[in-house]
This record gives structure tokens, sequence and C-alpha cells, in this order.
């Protein structure tokens, strides 16, 4: 499910980071990602298309249109995301 890149791509930060393709099936599912996503103490972002936003904001991530298909970026190591991701 990972896929390790050698440069992040989070536009403020440099260095490694780890995507992760997931899929969102509705808002209950959004807000469950949301919710998990929160614990993790590392800055996460989502990409879809050309939308770009902060993976713990539920506004942001109910405005991306397209929430079934997406890239988490996150500099967090896979040990540290929660088990729900």
């Amino acid at each position: 499910m990972a896929n390790g890149t050698p440069e992040c791509r989070l536009p403020w930060k440099g260095g490694a980071c780890v995507e992760y393709r997931i899929r969102l099936n509705g808002i209950q599912d959004i807000k469950e990602f949301v919710e998990a996503v929160n614990h993790i103490g590392k800055t996460c972002e989502v990409v879809s298309g050309r939308y770009r936003v902060n993976a713990k904001s539920l506004i942001g991530m109910l405005a991306i249109p397209e929430a079934n298909s997406m890239i988490m970026e996150t500099e967090a190591a896979e040990e540290e995301l929660p088990a729900k991701i």
C-alpha cells in the first residue's frame, strides 16, 4: 500500500516522505479518516487531482470533489500511523 519516495512533495518540507493511496467512500469514511489522522504528530496532506488539502481538516477533506481515489503524503513512518488508515 505504501510507496516510499526519496523526496517529499509537501510544499514547505524537504526530506523523506511516504505516499499512501487511500479510498474513502462517503462522508462517514472521511470523518473516520480525519479522526484517525489527527492522532499522527506529523504533517499529513491529501492530494486528489489538482487539489491538495490538510488531511487533518474535516472541511478540507469534504471539499475534495473526488474523494474515492486520493494520495496521502506524510513524513510519518508506517509504524506511526493508526491501524484504521
